[in-house]
């Protein structure tokens, strides 16, 4: 186990009593499984979701290590490879920043000596080829002027004293502009570093919000087409019975009253809103959605109902997609087949079915 993942499983180890009353309401983020009060299980300390220690590939020893070491911390599989990226962002940021800083010592007038000796070298050679080509421009010109009369050399000479001056004007290096110029550079680079580390940690913390929001929503259901009392005592007193009756009667899972809540969805003005069910139990939810199919054969009431997942609002907008996509495949289909969307929540997909005759 590595030292990013072994930060601890303080939480799981406070008390016995309390630990072993929350473990035995865990669901195993992994296989969807209660940990029971029995079983080896960890709490990751970023999502703040169970798993049992085999689900994550973590032996007994190292579970006794940590329980034994409760200043520790633990951080699950998904979890772990997130910090571990945006740790090597942030150190490599850290380099970077010290080099901001010999900068900033550089421009304050204390360059190293090496830096110092590599600008004064290129600043002597440019200088020595500058000189060695106006000796020879000289040389050229003397030669010229000794064929002509004084006149003419003397103008000759003005001019070319001119052209020397102002060829070493504007070619004499300064430590000011040799410095800005190292010092813009750097800094863009290291812009586009802290841009790019704040692009993963705003991803980071928007796949974390995502998963949040899923997991808060995996033990509900959405109930379309419910017919709806306009009376208040009424309505509730008829969604409680409809809810008992669907899945008792209906769907056959067994359900009591104190295993699940129930409310409508969306402003009180809108006609037969969506009625949502929240069930303590994840395993209650999973039992419900895989005894749909027997709403094909109930009476007329429960029949044109329709069950869905409690989708977050990415997953809707997805599910949405994939629907607009499945019509237009739909209205090409020429064949016995129907386009519909499938999958649990975070794995929908297009799935062509068979006509029944």
């Amino acid at each position: 186990m590595s030292k990013a993942a072994a930060k601890a499983a303080a939480k799981m180890a406070k008390s016995s009593a309390a630990n072993s009353a929350a473990v035995a309401k865990a669901i195993c983020k992994h296989c969807i499984k209660s940990v029971e009060s029995d079983e080896l299980g960890l709490e990751c300390e970023i999502c703040e979701n169970w798993f049992h220690i085999k689900c994550e590939d973590v032996s007994e020893e190292e579970y006794d290590f940590l329980e034994a070491h409760k200043i520790l911390h633990w951080y699950c599989n998904s979890c772990n490879k997130s910090v571990a990226n945006v740790i090597k962002l942030f150190s490599s940021l850290k380099v970077k920043g010290d080099g901001i800083e010999r900068l900033n010592t550089i421009c304050a007038g204390e360059f190293p000596d090496t830096m110092a000796t590599v600008i004064d070298s290129k600043i002597n050679e440019a200088v020595v080829k500058i000189e060695d080509k106006i000796n020879k421009s000289l040389l050229s010109i003397t030669e010229q002027v000794n064929k002509t009369d004084t006149k003419l050399e003397t103008a000759i000479e003005a001019k070319l004293v001119q052209s020397v001056a102002e060829i070493k004007k504007d070619l004499e290096p300064t430590w000011a502009s040799l410095v800005t110029k190292e010092v813009d550079s750097k800094f863009e680079k290291v812009s586009r570093d802290v841009t790019s580390v704040k692009t993963v940690l705003e991803d980071t913390r928007k796949k974390a919000d995502e998963e949040r929001d899923r997991e808060n929503r995996s033990h509900n259901v959405v109930i379309y087409r419910v017919p709806e009392s306009d009376v208040k005592k009424e309505r509730v007193k008829a969604d409680k019975a409809f809810c008992l009756e669907l899945l008792n009667s209906v769907l056959e899972v067994e359900a009591q009253e104190s295993d699940f809540k129930f409310f409508r969805l969306g402003k009180r003005e809108q006609p037969n809103r969506p009625l949502m069910i929240q069930c303590r139990e994840r395993t209650l939810k999973n039992r419900i959605m895989e005894s749909l199919h027997k709403l094909r054969s109930a009476e007329t009431k429960s029949r044109n109902i329709s069950v869905t997942h409690d989708l977050t609002i990415s997953e809707r907008q997805e599910c949405k997609n994939l629907a607009e996509e499945a019509n237009k495949k739909q209205t090409e289909e020429t064949g016995e087949y129907l386009w519909r969307v499938r999958g649990a929540p975070g794995q929908l997909k297009l799935v062509k079915l068979k006509k029944n005759n």
